[in-house]
């Protein structure tokens, strides 16, 4: 009994005291920066995975970009057809609503679920615009 007070003793101690020293340490549990789930999705190429969908970055300061998916409203995707970045900027301007769809800190934009909320939002004719996190994407 002695040994397991010890035990949880010196784990109540040392594990605040690790995470103080190191605070990276506590940033990765909660971010999971080096987790990138599913694995084998290129997020440059967004149609693998999501139809109408185009991949851009932002620049939030220097070196640093969060990478994001701009889906339109199932309403235009036929005039989609053949188009370039520009034209889907440029459709964000048409009076339909914007959703701004933060996932949550485990994996990206391109897991299952997320991506099957992205094609229910869509269908319900609103832009979607899913982004990573800090992190995530590595601008190539």
């Amino acid at each position: 009994m002695k040994k397991f007070l010890s035990f949880l003793l010196t784990t109540y101690v040392s594990v605040p005291v690790i995470l103080y020293l190191f605070p990276w340490i506590l940033s990765h549990a909660i971010f999971s920066h080096l987790l990138r789930f599913p694995y084998f999705v290129d997020l440059r190429r967004p149609q693998d995975v999501l139809n109408h969908t185009c991949n851009f970055y932002l620049s939030t300061e220097e070196g640093v970009s969060v990478g994001v998916w701009h889906t339109l409203p199932m309403g235009q995707w036929d005039a989609a057809a053949g188009k370039n970045l520009d034209w889907y900027h440029e459709t964000l301007g048409d009076g339909r609503p914007v959703i701004i769809y933060l996932h949550g800190n485990v994996g990206t934009r391109a897991i299952s679920h997320r991506v099957e909320l992205v094609k229910i939002l869509s269908a319900a004719g609103y832009h979607v615009l899913s982004l990573d996190y800090r992190g995530k994407n590595i601008t190539v």
